[in-house]
């Protein structure tokens, strides 16, 4: 096998506007989906040394049974598989006759029931979904793709060999699949393109240069302070490339996590002396092995690669080109005796029901000061929707900020690159702010380490910092690089700018007009960047260009994460005011002390306490200044889903709780709505995509479908056309739980998509998530770092 045979598509793709609906997902219909049916046992499985059997059993009762069909092969005959169906049950083929029960000091098992598993059987939908995931890796790692090439297993997924050895980043194009049963009973096969990014380096090589220090802070990252279920640290990946030629990629997890670690704090000689010394290493279910260092690559993720690369941004057309091949593969696969026949065509998103939400009427700074209103469009469309968002940001630049504050920022300088080029982006920060209406002065200091910054603020009383930093874009990520350090020193809402992205040096002594005239891109460039960083400054320190005009439907916002890096720690942001926006508006991001190590699902005492501190913070501030608070219509927005204990309790438990609190109290009424929305970012994979003059293009921000049984989850566009200049936009999947009374769908995917409308740092687009979960969002990764928590962490 030859790794280097790499498929590369070509875009933009040119496709037939007759092949391809208006709108589709990325999933084909099961054309024989209601005539598959299969014949299984099931079997319970009870493990010896566990009480409850919860979630994290599942692959031991699946490794249960595979072992036992090995031990008793003559009695499991035909084809295989074993699907989990919850922590004790597994279904397999009726031809697997084992000689139960079987009992031992490990398990037990005894056959529960045998029946034949219909697709058209709601009952036994998880088990037909099984069937067709196992049936379809099987057919990954059976067969091959002359339009796909040679692909390796992650997991369940299915990945492309990388064609850039030798950068710093590998990225390899990483496809999956699963089944679904849609609204309208069909069943599909959603079929997902993503990047999987390995290191450019091996192990070896970061011991030869004497910096395991750096790769042993990527696998802090890689870790954090994640755990178990059992509350065992989640282990590390890694991939195994042998040295052999043309050996295949297998994925491993990590044994020697802490030896790694301990050779980071050694003098670099010793470290270079250990090249040649193997790791222990261990894959999924197989026993422990050693590994040379030089064999061996770290999964990268988002928190270590930072920016964004070009190679894994993929466009719409390369994405559904890709998804097309991954059909043509996928169609005909043996389904364990049966053919799993595919539609020619991609499920049409307008065939299942859909709304549309236009974006709220704006209000914004106008001539002398006046609020000026900018209307919500009359009609869906990419020009339309792009005309509006244009016109707001121009009369942010014209007329600059609808609310302002006193503010006082320095500009720290890095000593090492000059004063005068400090005293230069002084003065265009300056020039910008006073074209913009927002007459802003800074202090300039050039620092020689993040401690004189610290100080310089802590004595001149500054209460905002624009910090450029010596580091340049193409280093890598480090735990102690100056952004990290300023972010954990710094009591000040702060924003932080690379000194490659500032005015080249040439240019720190020439006028404007000629750096304009000479490299017209590379001005208008540096400029947007300024412009973004004061922005940003701006609104961390409570600034906002514009607010809604439109009345909400809830007057209380609440955005809820846990997370970042290392995944232990609780962040919320409420926003107050979205039914009368006219009236008052304001937002109070913070942090929700939890006493435990693990953080996730968030323990309901814990939630209730923080959430009650910081509903009883609001309700004081507007009652010292005589306004009736107003909290019977919240909506509380959730990254990832209200986790918990089985049955037992869940985080929902708290805001029902805190509902019951309020209306003890007095502050709510017994026809309050309280609803809470579980938002995946992912969107567990699913896409929308336009066909339009021949070209697959991103959905119109606004869509939203409901292409599942359960009416309360939907697919909702935030991001995408016209905001979206490049890569494939991904929806939100949404489910809505009602905490008290029952909720409007329509009303709370409305509330969703306008205040992801609310993009204060670019007024010009729209943002991927609601504005109080991107608070959230961004800061509970903050926390995670131990960052110092100042102002809006936009």
């Amino acid at each position: 096998m030859s790794i280097s045979n790499i498929v590369k598509t070509k875009a933009p793709r040119v496709v037939s506007s007759r092949t391809l609906p208006a709108n589709f997902l990325n999933a084909y219909e099961i054309a024989n989906g209601l005539e598959l049916s299969w014949p299984v046992n099931i079997y319970a499985i009870d493990l010896a040394d566990e009480g409850e059997q919860d979630q994290e059993q599942r692959s031991r009762i699946k490794n249960v049974m595979w072992e036992l069909r090995k031990q008793y092969k003559g009695q499991c005959r035909g084809y295989g598989f074993v699907v989990d169906i919850n922590p004790r049950l597994v279904a397999v083929p009726q031809g697997w006759q084992l000689p139960t029960p079987i009992v031992n000091s490990h398990y037990s098992v005894r056959l529960d029931q045998s029946f034949v598993a219909r697709a058209n059987d709601e009952a036994h939908r998880p088990i037909v979904a099984g069937i067709l995931r196992e049936a379809i890796k099987k057919h990954f790692k059976d067969n091959s793709s002359e339009d796909l090439g040679n692909l390796w297993q992650d997991y369940n997924s299915f990945c492309q060999y990388p064609s850039n050895f030798g950068d710093e980043y590998l990225n390899c194009r990483r496809f999956g699949y699963s089944s679904k049963v849609l609204s309208d009973g069909r069943w599909v096969v959603r079929l997902t393109v993503s990047t999987t990014t390995l290191d450019g380096r091996t192990f070896k090589d970061s011991y030869d240069e004497g910096k395991v220090d750096l790769l042993a802070g990527m696998l802090e990252i890689k870790r954090g302070d994640r755990f178990t279920r059992d509350n065992r640290p989640t282990a590390v990946r890694v991939l195994h490339q042998a040295a052999s030629e043309n050996s295949p990629f297998r994925c491993l997890d990590l044994e020697d996590y802490d030896l790694v670690l301990r050779h980071g704090t050694l003098p670099r000689s010793d470290q270079h002396a250990l090249a040649s010394h193997p790791v222990k290493c261990k894959s999924f279910a197989g026993p422990s092995v050693e590994v040379p260092l030089c064999e061996l690559r770290l999964f990268l993720s988002s928190e270590i690669t930072q920016d964004e690369h070009a190679q894994t941004i993929i466009d719409p057309d390369e994405r559904e080109d890709l998804t097309r091949r991954l059909r043509l593969f996928v169609n005909g696969a043996d389904v364990f005796g049966q053919t799993l026949k595919l539609s020619d065509v991609p499920v049409d998103a307008d065939s299942l029901e859909s709304c549309f939400v236009l974006p709220p009427s704006v209000r914004l700074r106008g001539a002398n000061g006046a609020v000026e209103i900018v209307q919500a469009p009359q009609v869906a469309t990419e020009s339309e929707l792009r005309n509006r968002a244009q016109k707001r940001l121009q009369l942010v630049r014209k007329n600059g900020f609808l609310v302002q504050r006193p503010i006082s920022p320095l500009l720290a300088w890095p000593a090492k690159e000059g004063d005068s080029s400090g005293r230069r982006m002084k003065n265009d920060l300056e020039y910008i702010s006073e074209s913009q209406g927002v007459p802003i002065g800074f202090s300039l200091l050039v620092y020689r380490d993040v401690e004189e910054i610290a100080k310089c603020v802590e004595k001149g009383g500054y209460d905002a910092v624009l910090a450029v930093m010596p580091e340049s874009s193409r280093d890598r990520f480090s735990p102690d690089n100056t952004h990290e350090k300023l972010k954990r020193r710094l009591e000040v809402p702060s924003q932080c700018l690379l000194y490659d992205h500032t005015l080249p040096k040439k240019w720190v002594d020439k006028p404007v007009h000629e750096f304009k005239e000479t490299d017209a891109y590379l001005a208008k460039r540096i400029r947007a960047t300024y412009e973004l960083c004061l922005l940003n400054l701006l609104v961390k320190h409570h600034w906002f260009p514009f607010a809604p005009a439109s009345p909400f439907n809830y007057n209380v916002h609440v955005g809820l994460d846990v997370g970042g890096v290392h995944n232990t720690h609780a962040m919320a942001c409420l926003g107050y005011g979205f039914r009368r926006p006219n009236d008052l508006l304001l937002f109070r991001p913070e942090e929700i002390p939890i006493e435990f190590q693990k953080k996730e699902p968030i323990p309901t005492d814990s939630l209730f306490r923080g959430l009650s501190s910081l509903f009883d913070f609001v309700v004081s501030e507007l009652t010292s200044n005589g306004i009736k608070p107003d909290l019977d219509t919240a909506l509380f927005i959730r990254d990832g889903k209200l986790l918990g204990d089985g049955d037992r309790w869940n985080e929902r438990d708290a805001l029902k709780r805190l509902h019951t609190s309020y209306l003890k109290r007095g502050l709510i009424s017994e026809r309050s709505i309280w609803t809470a929305v579980e938002i995946m970012k992912g969107a567990e994979g699913w896409r929308i995509f336009r066909s339009e003059a021949n070209h697959v293009i991103n959905p119109l921000v606004g869509k939203c479908i409901f292409p599942f049984e359960d009416e309360k989850t939907a697919l909702i566009c935030t991001t995408g056309a016209p905001y979206l200049t490049q890569g494939t936009a991904c929806p939100l999947l949404a489910h809505i739980v009602d905490v008290h009374s029952a909720s409007d769908r329509n009303a709370v995917i409305q509330d969703l998509v306008w205040e992801s409308d609310l993009c204060f740092t670019k007024p010009d687009m729209g943002m991927s998530l609601p504005w109080v979960l991107n608070v959230a969002d961004t800061g509970a990764l903050q926390l995670s770092r131990s960052y110092n928590i100042t102002g809006i962490t936009a």
